[in-house]
């Protein structure tokens, strides 16, 4: 009874870390994209929370209410997104900025309803499911005969930032199953660097260097070995593919940061949106032909809501206010319950929100939702001095503090 509700449990999360590589491996995405199937999956689990919960007591209602609101947002932003593929956008009020805006916080929502209605899922499971995902991505990379210029290898780096940020989500977890680097932290770590995104290299090594209750010259070999990877794959990933994703996201910056300068209160407010952004700085020719390759019909990133980053976007569409509440709310929420995946979600989400969508992804939203809940769950001064003491039982059973 137990193993079927940790498989309940940890179904939204299964979906999240393997369902896009087995959609890409079995070619499925090419009817829709990844997002429009995650989106359908999260609707058909909302409403399934939501028959679940409405006999589930006082509370139950509750977590109904929540879920039909995410499903409703989810249900919005997936036939927004499907009318925008398709061009079939009204003429008149277009609502899909806002229901892409709602997404944000419906995600999320989903997250920690499943996790409220059918428990949390512990660290065990987010690391297999990241031990999972990596062997899955090193899959791809080698049919993909090892370069990112062939389609299925092109599509996989697309969702290099988003994918690094699942498999660092669950080396924030792996920390508390054991005191030394372990296997399983290891075949993590080797498909962050398979993404070939090396801001979320970067981050794996802070979160072992800072985290890790390894002892400090284990931390340190790997972090070396991090970083000198970093370097290696800015030397090695030459291809085109790569080159123009780069490009994609220097410019997606250069342009939104650039709009925010030339008009300060957006700094404050955002931009409306359903209004194109004032991006001075004109798209390269080449950038413009990926966009319409991608997405046929597409065009350049102009609203807020069709900015790629997350601080980038966020900023955009609401102002710094949220990232500066995130800034400081975070560390003293942290403060009231302690516990490294917590920690480890917070660097996570400062280096992973510039390169990837985050909250914005049907995936990592989702993931994100449940990692809080199950994060949370497991912090506490009991959880902290357990992780305390972890840190004194090394490898060699000496004492790191």
């Amino acid at each position: 009874m137990r193993q079927s509700s940790s498989f309940i449990a940890a179904l939204p999360l299964a979906v999240a870390y393997l369902g896009p590589s087995f959609l890409r491996i079995t070619r499925l995405q090419t009817a829709f994209p990844i997002g429009v199937w995650l989106d359908g999956t999260w609707v058909v689990l909302a409403a399934a929370a939501a028959l679940w919960s409405a006999g589930g007591g006082s509370k139950g209602w509750m977590r109904a209410l929540l879920a039909a609101l995410s499903g409703i947002a989810l249900g919005a932003a997936a036939l927004a997104a499907v009318s925008l593929l398709r061009g079939s956008a009204a003429a008149g009020w277009d609502i899909s900025p806002w229901t892409a805006e709602a997404a944000l916080a419906a995600y999320a929502a989903f997250g920690l309803l499943w996790a409220r209605t059918f428990g949390v899922a512990d660290a065990v499971v987010f690391t297999r499911l990241g031990v999972l995902a990596s062997a899955l991505l090193l899959l791809e990379f080698a049919l993909a005969g090892g370069s990112v210029a062939v389609g299925r290898g092109s599509a996989m780096f697309a969702w290099s930032s988003v994918e690094a940020c699942l498999l660092l989500a669950s080396l924030c977890f792996s920390f508390r199953l054991t005191p030394s680097i372990s296997v399983d932290q290891l075949l993590i770590l080797t498909g962050v660097a398979a993404t070939l995104s090396r801001p979320s290299i970067l981050c794996a090594a802070i979160l072992v260097g800072l985290l890790s209750p390894a002892k400090a010259r284990t931390r340190t070999a790997v972090v070396v070995i991090l970083v000198v990877g970093i370097f290696l794959i800015g030397w090695l990933a030459s291809s085109p593919v790569v080159t123009l994703v780069r490009l994609d996201w220097y410019w997606t910056w250069v342009a939104g940061v650039q709009a925010l300068a030339a008009h300060p209160h957006a700094l404050l407010t955002g931009f409306p949106l359903d209004q194109a952004a004032p991006v001075a700085v004109k798209a390269p020719e080449i950038l413009v032909q990926l966009w319409e390759n991608v997405a046929p019909g597409g065009a350049a990133p102009s609203l807020p809501s069709t900015f790629g980053p997350f601080w980038l976007r966020l900023s955009l569409c609401w102002g710094l206010c949220p990232f500066f509440l995130f800034l400081l709310g975070y560390p003293i929420w942290l403060g009231r319950r302690p516990s490294k995946p917590l920690a480890g979600l917070f660097i996570v989400a400062l280096i992973g929100g510039v390169v990837s969508p985050l909250l914005y992804h049907p995936a990592l939203g989702v993931v994100v939702g449940a990692a809080l809940a199950a994060g949370a769950a497991a912090s506490g001064p009991v959880a902290a001095a357990a992780e305390e003491n972890a840190g004194t039982v090394n490898d060699g059973g000496e004492n790191d503090a």
